[in-house]
């Protein structure tokens, strides 16, 4: 709001005409458009010059509007904001650049955490709510609480990260995994940010750590290598637990985007 009063002030001082109504409200979004603000920006500020206008509307009588100032008031609702378009804001690795990340790692916790992330496609909050229980060997199915869930939901165990699970168990003595041990974390106090350094240090050490690089950049590698060996568009949604088809779509925009140039015949 203190943005726009300004913008308001400095046009009176101009000699321009300028009030809480649609006209100045339209012309100050295209001001903050022409000053390069992110169209999320500029609809939050038009959100909360949106919500001063219905308060004022709200309280005409004691406020004293007369049909003028209420019609300009109501003038303001019909004020269109920027479209936003969703887009990747994370990088992802490709098949060699994900195989280099995971070689030559010598802790095998370590290792677990960088597969989970980077071959299954877990959310760092989903990693740290692993329980032993969880991990389903014999079936090749992994049970995963999603963020803002409370029940689990089970994908896919590749047969390339049960072995690195596997060993990271053998080393801390529990493999075989006990079913009175079923409900012990995988990873004992384990944290999101500690997450995120181990991710980091391994991609210094391979040289991949670039900017939009972290540690969920190893989920949007999973999506997008997934699609890249032909998994249907429907099964990726359902291994990274999207609620919307719309955003595993993001990879193939993504990956069009990147092969358009090659692949567009002249």
């Amino acid at each position: 709001l203190n943005a726009f009063f300004a913008y308001v002030d400095e046009q009176q001082q101009l000699g321009q005409a300028a009030s809480l109504s649609g006209l100045t409200v339209t012309d100050f979004v295209a001001h903050l458009k022409a000053g390069d603000y992110s169209p999320f920006t500029i609809n939050l500020y038009l959100s909360a010059v949106k919500q001063l206008a219905a308060w004022c509307i709200r309280r005409r009588e004691e406020l004293a509007l007369n049909d003028h100032q209420l019609n300009e008031l109501r003038d303001i609702d019909d004020v269109r904001g920027l479209v936003i378009e969703r887009t990747f804001y994370k990088d992802s690795l490709d098949a060699a650049e994900r195989q280099q990340l995971l070689s030559g790692v010598a802790s095998s916790r370590d290792l677990s955490i960088l597969a989970l992330l980077g071959l299954e496609g877990l959310r760092t909050v989903e990693v740290t709510r692993l329980r032993l229980g969880d991990l389903d060997f014999e079936r090749g199915q992994l049970q995963v609480l999603g963020k803002g869930q409370h029940t689990r939901k089970r994908i896919k165990f590749f047969a390339t990260c049960q072995p690195l699970l596997q060993q990271y168990l053998v080393e801390t003595s529990r493999w075989p995994v006990l079913a009175e041990h079923r409900n012990i974390p995988l990873f004992k106090d384990l944290k999101t940010y500690q997450i995120r350094y181990v991710v980091d240090k391994h991609l210094r050490k391979h040289g991949l750590k670039r900017v939009g690089m972290s540690a969920h950049s190893l989920r949007h590698t999973v999506g997008q290598l997934l699609l890249e060996a032909g998994v249907s568009l429907e099964h990726v949604q359902q291994h990274l637990r999207h609620q919307t088809l719309e955003t595993t779509q993001f990879y193939t925009r993504k990956r069009t985007q990147q092969t358009y140039l090659l692949q567009m015949p002249d």
